[in-house]
């Protein structure tokens, strides 16, 4: 896989290998969209919106406390994608966004790949 260099190629991770984040991207995208037209701008959705908002709220919390473990398994590899793979800002997102939570799962450790393990010792 290449790296992740841009919010586009991370839209494009998440929409090709998270397909439950599908409806709310597209969400996220309208609303943002419909802002964006009412002021006469371009429409943008930021990384911290696509890495907080619809990588962790949307998709992996809730994958968590329902005990998804297929969806779970391939949350945790993203986050291995994004922090191996990501440019600065967007590894930073991960950090602040989600590694900030799973630090505080008694079952981190379990699941975690080795990037992730090397942030939480870190």
């Amino acid at each position: 896989m290449d790296s992740i260099k841009d919010v586009e190629g991370l839209r494009s991770l998440l929409w090709n290998e998270v397909p439950e984040a599908r409806s709310a991207i597209k969400a996220l995208d309208q609303r943002c969209a419909e802002i964006a037209s009412e002021y006469g701008e371009e429409p943008f959705v930021g990384v911290y919106e696509y890495i907080s908002e619809i990588f962790w709220w949307e998709v992996f919390e809730p994958a968590l406390k329902r005990g998804e473990r297929q969806v779970v398994d391939r949350c945790f590899r993203i986050v291995e994608i994004l922090l191996e793979k990501s440019d600065n800002f967007i590894r930073e997102a991960v950090l602040i966004r989600v590694v900030v939570h799973l630090q505080e799962l008694p079952s981190v450790r379990i699941l975690a790949g080795d990037n992730l393990l090397k942030e939480l010792r870190g």
